[in-house]
């Protein structure tokens, strides 16, 4: 797809990434790429499974700068708790 879009692909940049939630807690992402007509797509996934970050960019746009929008999404989106437990009994 690559060649035909007349792209290049984005190879040399971190294939995991890790954070830490608003408890402390430690996260690690697999960061992968994926380039179709019209957009190119960066995908977080949690290694343990939970959270999932996207990013949609144009593949003639700057890669780099996508990638860190994608870090930067990760990290915003763990600082944030909004479900807490609570014990009604």
């Amino acid at each position: 797809m690559v060649e035909l879009l007349g792209v290049s692909k984005m190879d040399d940049f971190s294939k995991i990434i890790s954070g830490y939630d608003a408890d402390g807690i430690m996260h690690q992402f697999e960061i992968s790429n994926m380039i179709m007509p019209g957009f190119s797509v960066w995908k977080a996934e949690e290694m343990e499974g939970g959270y999932h970050f996207e990013i949609l960019v144009k593949p003639e746009k700057n890669q780099a700068v996508a990638i860190e929008h994608l870090h930067q999404k990760i990290l915003t989106g763990l600082g944030y708790k909004t479900l807490t437990h609570v014990d009604l009994r």
